[in-house]
């Protein structure tokens, strides 16, 4: 991955030092364990406190584009193995598979 905006941060304390970087590699590990929304990865990274403290949400946002980009996080996909998992493992319904989402 290229054009990671590294240049942009710069954090005021030791431990930011990288902060883009680091944010970009838990999210990806944390995608890399089951499927996510873009809502699930952001909340992470929000909940993250050492992250969450260097990050401003214009770069958490970037880290999200950047997943997007590269295929970690499609929501859509997401939504089409929840409906699909929810229906053959707890036998739901269209409509409250629906309604979940």
């Amino acid at each position: 991955m290229s054009g990671l905006p590294s240049e942009s941060l710069k954090g005021s304390s030791l431990h930011c030092d990288g902060a883009f970087e680091k944010a970009l590699a838990r999210a990806m590990k944390f995608c890399s364990q089951a499927e996510k929304c873009s809502f699930q990865v952001r909340r992470y990274l929000c909940r993250c406190r050492i992250l969450s403290r260097c990050l401003s949400p214009e770069e958490i946002e970037s880290v999200l584009d950047l997943l997007v980009e590269e295929g970690f996080v499609d929501d859509r996909r997401f939504a089409m193995a929840y409906a699909s998992d929810k229906m053959r493992l707890f036998k739901w319904g269209s409509v409250k598979v629906r309604n979940s989402l």
